[in-house]
């Protein structure tokens, strides 16, 4: 999730009454998946080390129903976007 996505929640939970949110995209990725995102992000070739997996795979979904009731306007900023974003900022390395 995006600091941007949770302060905005934040400073509305701030102003109004809400009862208990999940505060989550609703979205699961693998370590896998946003290591590849990162990859993308640089010029160049990036290895991902890939290891043995020590346990079975756990995916945690979490129930937005109630952030989506509650800010039924809202719009996440995507885990890409949000990477490029970080990405792009001032002092990162290509």
């Amino acid at each position: 999730m995006h600091v941007d996505d949770v302060a905005r929640v934040a400073a509305e939970c701030l102003c109004e009454e809400h009862r208990a949110l999940n505060l989550a995209t609703g979205r699961s990725n693998s370590f896998r998946q946003v290591a590849e995102l990162v990859a993308h992000q640089f010029a160049g070739r990036v290895e991902i080390a890939v290891t043995p997996r020590a346990n079975p795979i756990t995916h945690r979904h979490y129930d937005i129903t109630n952030l989506i009731k509650a800010f039924p306007g809202l719009r996440l900023v995507a885990l890409e976007k949000g990477l490029s974003d970080v990405h792009n900022q001032d002092g990162m390395v290509n």
